[in-house]
């Protein structure tokens, strides 16, 4: 769990950054002498007000034994200003607490440290033009992917998975150190990306409400280490997008050099005292990512697309006789979908998504072939006060499923509470069967700032 607390400092410091602005005093409290006074700074600067956000959530298992999973609360404040002329700047910093470690008995201390709270820098960037460039420097989150739900071209940004794909997707997203450079000429938006400092995805840990259940593995297993590739240069990703945009019909084409933002588990074995053991060792490999989105205006209908190829990936394979229980493959990922509008009220979107392994291995868990549909459907009601939304995405081969309801209410243009629930179905072992025994119903109030 990312428990900077030197983030404290830099967010404190942040917070006193307004009262530099045209060359406005500090608090007398925090004067040596109350009659000194500060000069105005010899550069433009200015600070819009802070905004930001408190928000509560809470959370209730509803399946086996009532229990309640989260009491979490949150603050994030962002600041934005001027430095000089067109050199813009943002901070933003996020905390939490959950009370929920406090209040019950219901989880291990390993899962109270690594969720019960945190405090990080969410962003912390420049804005500036340079040569005919839109440069954005510093940490940030970059969003290629537009699919409903879930995440398939939208693969710059490590994810934080400790509580599934349910959390807002820029909740999930996790914020990187990175130079974003973007040029514009006429219909093109062309866009390079470099990301020296490496982030990987967060899970769940073993215990916690949604820790992922590991394929099956031919033999015990013990986790000796993990490898993580050490921030240098030469370990930086990089990525480049071309973009078109016409009157109805967008298209990028992307290039994305990374590491594999989950662990691979690569083994040996070995006998010991209760036979035939594998010794783990968890590693980052390099892998290219090339994919291409679309969306198409079709009156009344709008048709989306995304689709990538990753290779090499890496595999593991139920088979006790394979040197390192690890293969190389190739991988196809892609989603089309349509967006319609019922009766000029519902907003109606499907999806199927398509995930395929080229020259595939009978020795690999899951199969060659893995298909979704997803559904989502959402409305308003009195000027948008009540805005009921339900979501609903299946596995086609395994009939596994997540069924998401949900009814927000827009109490003003400052608080708004959302009432719903996540529900799983399916085999054990399935992506979303996994967690048929964490059902929940949840609810959220928010205040924004």
């Amino acid at each position: 769990m990312r428990k900077t607390y030197g983030y404290i400092i830099i967010l404190t410091l942040v917070s006193l950054m307004p009262f530099f602005s045209n060359g406005k005093e500090l608090p007398q409290i925090l004067l040596k002498e109350e009659s000194r006074e500060f000069e105005p700074l010899p550069f433009p600067f200015s600070v819009s007000p802070p905004s930001g956000f408190l928000k509560s959530e809470f959370a209730c298992r509803v399946v086996s034994s009532t229990e309640w999973t989260k009491m979490r609360n949150i603050f994030q404040t962002s600041l934005r200003g001027e430095l000089f002329e067109n050199i813009k700047f943002k901070f933003t910093g996020r905390a939490f607490y959950d009370a929920v470690f406090a209040l019950t008995n219901n989880f291990s201390s390993g899962v109270k440290d690594d969720h019960g709270h945190e405090i990080c820098l969410r962003e912390a960037f420049l804005d500036f033009p340079l040569g005919g460039w839109d440069f954005r420097i510093g940490k940030q989150q970059i969003v290629w992917g537009e699919a409903v739900g879930i995440f398939l071209a939208d693969i710059v940004n490590a994810k934080d998975l400790r509580e599934f794909i349910l959390p807002d997707f820029d909740f999930i997203r996790l914020s990187q150190w990175a130079v974003n450079a973007e040029y514009y000429l006429e219909k093109f938006h062309f866009e390079l990306i470099w990301q020296p400092i490496l982030e990987f995805n967060e899970l769940g840990v073993p215990g916690s409400e949604f820790a992922l259940s590991f394929p099956p593995k031919p033999l015990p297993y013990i986790i000796t280490e993990t490898d993580t590739p050490a921030n240098s240069l030469k370990n930086g990703e990089a990525g480049i997008r071309l973009s078109h945009s016409a009157e109805t019909f967008d298209t990028n084409l992307f290039y994305l050099y990374c590491f594999e933002d989950n662990p691979i588990w690569f083994r040996s074995i070995a006998s010991t005292s209760a036979g035939a053991t594998s010794f783990v060792n968890l590693r980052y490999k390099r892998q290219h990512q090339i994919g291409l989105t679309f969306s198409k205006e079709l009156i009344p209908f709008m048709v989306r697309g995304e689709f990538l190829y990753t290779t090499p990936k890496y595999l593991s394979v139920l088979d006790a006789t394979d040197e390192d229980g690890v293969i190389k493959k190739e991988i196809l990922d892609y989603v089309l979908g349509m967006d319609y509008t019922f009766f000029k009220k519902v907003d109606f979107n499907m999806q199927f998504v398509q995930h395929l392994i080229f020259n595939y291995d009978s020795r690999l868990p899951e199969d060659q072939t893995t298909s979704y549909l997803s559904l989502r459907a959402a409305a308003g009601f009195l000027n948008n006060a009540i805005e009921p939304e339900v979501f609903f995405m299946s596995n086609l081969s395994q009939s596994d499923y997540l069924f998401r309801p949900k009814v927000k209410f827009n109490v003003n243009d400052a608080w708004q509470v959302n009432v719903g629930g996540d529900f799983f179905g399916g085999k054990t072992m399935s992506f979303f069967g996994q967690f048929k025994d964490r059902d929940r119903v949840y609810l959220e109030a928010k205040y924004a700032f």
